[in-house]
């Protein structure tokens, strides 16, 4: 994907949180809701384009040091997730193209500075809270087609593919270690 990268000015409101909020998959999307710092951003995983791999590897790289970049396709715009190195913190800054309009197609719909940890867990624990919950579970059903091991499904007639009642795993282990040593680190 090639974007130029937004231009930010301005300092960013600091956070030591974000409001991440993963609703329920209907009908082939998933709606997710991004709140801080009195600015919010709504948008939908596609059920085409399931994001939650590269989710995971966005958070294992910004856990890395690195500044990555996540873009989530939701079937004709993107929300793409810019970082930027803000001293002792990381910037994010979001925009959705989605809710832009044709005048300004690259206007930023979060911009905040938040430390890595914290925008690890903004993200990673919500999901995972979602991800392993019953409830998901019963609204997952639709999802399965997509998932990983789409080519083996591919490969059956469809009559044969099996239904897939919970999802797939995405739990990552270094997120989780990392966690947990900060976890411990504070007490």
């Amino acid at each position: 994907m090639a974007y130029e990268k937004p231009i930010l000015t301005g300092r960013p409101p600091r956070v030591d949180r974000i409001d991440m909020e993963y609703g329920l998959p209907d009908g082939g999307y998933w709606p997710m809701t991004l709140r801080v710092a009195g600015m919010t951003t709504r948008f939908e995983a596609s059920e085409v384009f399931p994001p939650f791999f590269d989710l995971i590897a966005w958070l294992e790289g910004v856990l890395d040091g690195e500044c990555p970049e996540l873009f989530i396709d939701d079937e004709g715009a993107f929300i793409r997730f810019y970082l930027f190195p803000d001293g002792d913190r990381l910037r994010l800054a979001v925009i959705n193209e989605r809710e832009n309009d044709d005048d300004d197609p690259h206007r930023v719909a979060v911009d905040v500075a938040i430390s890595r940890t914290a925008l690890v867990e903004s993200f990673y624990l919500p999901l995972m809270a979602i991800w392993e919950s019953e409830l998901l579970a019963t609204h997952w059903v639709g999802w399965s087609e997509f998932g990983p091991g789409k080519d083996v499904l591919d490969s059956l007639p469809r009559d044969q593919w099996p239904t897939q009642a919970s999802p797939y795993p995405i739990r990552s282990a270094k997120i989780d270690a990392a966690l947990k040593a900060c976890g411990e680190q504070r007490r």
